[in-house]
């Protein structure tokens, strides 16, 4: 059954890149970028599959697990990305950069708040990178950016 579901879940990772280079998503499919967006949506599918699996087993109605576990993963990532982006706007409060830092660390057992936090993080690094170039084309010093397929957890 892992298996089967990952044949499936690669063929989606497949026309999610389509859609990416046919968008023209820079942020995902640039030349540094594009490995860390191959490697963030291969590990996604190989860490949601096999948690989805013990959970269903906790009730009887297979529709009943799929519907719970749909809205759990969306409420997990959504909510647990955009606290901790907007936690991230208040980084002169140390009080709330410190519960910034410990969300970010509970967080990282949901799959699903990975990846929102790993797309939003590649797409802030490319414009970052941007910046940077723009700075040093006029003459200035630029900034270091960080490696996208770096381990900064």
């Amino acid at each position: 059954a892992f298996l089967w579901d990952m044949c499936n879940y690669l063929i989606t990772v497949a026309v999610l890149l389509i859609i990416f280079v046919s968008l023209q998503h820079e942020m995902y499919i640039s030349t540094e970028n594009f490995p860390a967006t191959l490697t963030l949506l291969l590990l996604y599918g190989w860490s949601i599959i096999p948690l989805m699996y013990p959970v269903s087993f906790y009730f009887e109605v297979p529709s009943t697990a799929y519907v719970f576990l749909v809205a759990a993963n969306v409420l997990v990532g959504v909510f647990g990305t955009t606290a901790t982006y907007l936690l991230q706007l208040f980084g002169d409060n140390a009080t709330l950069s410190s519960v910034n830092s410990h969300l970010k660390t509970a967080f990282l057992i949901f799959p699903n708040y990975c990846m929102g936090r790993g797309l939003m993080d590649l797409s802030f690094n490319y414009y970052d990178r941007l910046v940077s170039k723009s700075i040093r084309s006029i003459g200035g010093a630029g900034y270091a950016v960080k490696d996208p397929i770096g381990l900064d957890v």
